[in-house]
């Protein structure tokens, strides 16, 4: 059986937003969901921690579009060089 993947409505409940603002997100260019098939928003375990990293920048720190993007490439190209997260106090550790 393959990884869970969820539909835009339960991504939408577990990321404490609308599934409205997944797909505003998705044109902004901020998450690219899988696609079923038939074409239907599939969202992953990982697109889940972004979505809910996205959700904190524009909650928390009320970020734009944008800059929630570039944030979220500082953080990617961190990771890469240093192999761990941001120490911002967030909770986006996975398997913890």
């Amino acid at each position: 059986m393959g990884a869970v993947r969820y539909k835009v409505a339960e991504a939408a409940r577990l990321a404490g937003v609308s599934a409205s603002t997944l797909r505003l997100w998705e044109s902004q260019g901020l998450v690219v969901p899988e696609r079923s098939p038939t074409g239907h928003r599939q969202y992953t375990e990982s697109d889940l921690a972004r979505l809910k990293r996205i959700a904190w920048f524009r909650a928390e720190r009320g970020l734009n579009p944008a800059a929630i993007r570039q944030a979220l490439e500082a953080e990617g190209a961190a990771e890469d060089h240093s192999g761990t997260t941001t120490g911002d106090g967030t909770d986006n550790q996975v398997g913890r």
